[in-house]
């Protein structure tokens, strides 16, 4: 089992704010068999289908928590953005009201 992920995974994952599709992680070189090692081995976890993160021990305080907000826009295409309280969270803001649905927005125009 690897004991880390190779750097330039790791700084493309951070440039994501700690979440990447697969279909972006293929696209750097990552193979399927690199995502099932990693996540056995804890060094990704799988979000959802599809979506993967860095785990929270990986990640600059703040975007802990949000690995549910950012892989449902990853997922949602790239004409959607986070937003409203998902949004503030993922910024380190207060939120109020917190109903821990992701909250994202579709550029229509």
């Amino acid at each position: 089992m690897p004991s880390s992920l190779p750097e330039p995974v790791v700084a493309f994952f951070r440039r994501g704010s700690g979440a990447a599709t697969r279909q972006a992680l293929v696209a750097q070189g990552v193979t399927d068999n690199d995502l099932r090692r990693w996540v056995r081995s804890g060094l990704v976890i799988r979000v959802r289908d599809g979506a993967y993160a860095l785990p929270p021990r990986a990640l600059p305080p703040g975007l802990a928590s949000d690995h549910g907000s950012l892989a449902a826009v990853l997922l949602a295409g790239p004409d959607v953005v986070i937003s409203h309280r998902s949004a503030a969270s993922v910024h380190s803001l207060p939120v109020v009201g917190n109903h821990g649905v992701p909250e994202a927005t579709r550029d229509e125009t």
